[in-house]
């Protein structure tokens, strides 16, 4: 019965033409997406962006979606400018209208003049890998 297994590593799986493993002789299913595309992160109704699901571990992005909630006064779902400079006053950065316009000019892809959860997150996960372009306000 040992003889009909696959065998157990890619080293020990047939190999094509080419000489690259074939890994469907080996049992794995490559049609499907690996685990790191199957992960999500929600909490509260927000789903993180899925090319910053890796920045932020359950904790932390649990942690973010409360941060969110906390500036989003009217909870609207969105920042407008002035709870933006809520923001940037918490952080001890220039809160006034014009460096919160600039800071809505650099984070607001969508141009919509708010700021939505997504690129809400998407700022925080720039902000923590160090991205000079919005870290060094």
């Amino acid at each position: 019965m040992a003889d009909s297994l696959p065998p157990a590593t890619p080293d020990e799986a047939k190999t094509t033409d080419s000489g690259s493993a074939d890994f469907k002789a080996i049992g794995v299913d490559t049609s499907k997406p690996r685990p790191k595309d199957e992960l999500t992160l929600e909490h509260k109704g927000y789903t993180c962006p899925q090319e910053y699901v890796n920045e932020y571990t359950p904790m932390e992005f649990e942690e973010l979606v409360e941060q969110f909630a906390h500036y989003d006064v009217d909870q609207s779902g969105s920042l407008d400018l002035f709870e933006v400079q809520k923001i940037l006053h918490e952080m001890d950065l220039d809160f006034s209208t014009e460096s919160a316009k600039q800071f809505m000019d650099d984070v607001d892809e969508d141009k919509t003049g708010l700021l939505d959860f997504p690129e809400f997150a998407t700022f925080v996960a720039k902000v923590k890998s160090g991205n000079p372009k919005v870290s060094e306000r």
